[in-house]
């Protein structure tokens, strides 16, 4: 399980606790042989990558990885799929916004054809209207640009095996990531299969993209980047 934390010290070690409660009851019924938790620490500024390594001392499940500067969460990705040791691989965020229960449900949809798992929100605006809107907005860009037809495509719950994973090489280091990483899947030949989770609004530290020059960064980003992400779609089916 991958965690890409940015000054995420008031809250990393409560994930901690509950990731390792959650797949720990998924390895007790046999659901999971094992687990690890890779914190990919993209250059905080806070105590998190301190609290991270104190918890990695004494507990062998966790793993810290660190950027020396903020690279964004792209990076952080290629990092932790490059170290992951297991079969399968879930990123998150590290403010928890789903729980993890659901993965039980999460993982009999992988399959040969599929690659990817990929979690949308029920309700869109349990953030407020300003993150709904964004977020709409954002699909709709991706859809006219690109021709993605999935849902909430930057939402923090993505499900693949390490195997599949290791075949995309992600090109962005900042969020268009979690666009690029739908598109590389699809051209790979692999389906994106989606499922609805309940989003847990943030209640800890603060959101690094729930701004305006964040997400005006993103659609600029996206529509600059457009046609290199175009050409992994082409491929598709050639995987």
């Amino acid at each position: 399980m991958v965690f890409p934390a940015l000054d995420e010290a008031e809250g990393i070690l409560l994930a901690l606790d509950e990731a390792e409660g959650a797949l720990g009851a998924l390895v007790a019924s046999g659901v999971l042989d094992g687990y690890e938790l890779l914190v990919v620490d993209d250059g905080s500024t806070d105590r998190t990558a301190e609290l991270v390594a104190d918890r990695a001392e004494v507990d062998p499940a966790v793993r810290l990885l660190r950027h020396g500067r903020n690279r964004g969460v792209g990076a952080a990705l290629t990092t932790a799929i490059a170290a992951a040791s297991g079969d399968v691989l879930l990123y998150t965020d590290a403010d928890m916004p789903v729980d993890l229960a659901v993965v039980e449900q999460a993982l009999p949809l992988l399959g040969p054809a599929v690659g990817l798992v990929a979690g949308y929100r029920g309700r869109s605006d349990a953030d407020g209207r300003f993150r709904a809107v964004c977020a709409r907005t954002y699909d709709v860009l991706a859809r006219r640009v690109l021709g993605v037809v999935e849902r909430d495509v930057n939402f923090p719950f993505k499900l693949m095996t390490t195997a599949t994973a290791r075949r995309v090489r992600l090109r962005s280091e900042g969020a268009l990531a979690d666009l690029e990483l739908l598109v590389a899947i699809r051209g790979l030949g692999l389906r994106v299969e989606q499922m609805e989770v309940v989003y847990r609004p943030r209640h800890l530290g603060e959101s690094k993209t729930l701004s305006l020059r964040v997400l005006g960064g993103l659609a600029l980003e996206l529509v600059r980047n457009g046609r290199s992400i175009r050409r992994l779609r082409a491929s598709e089916g050639h995987g």
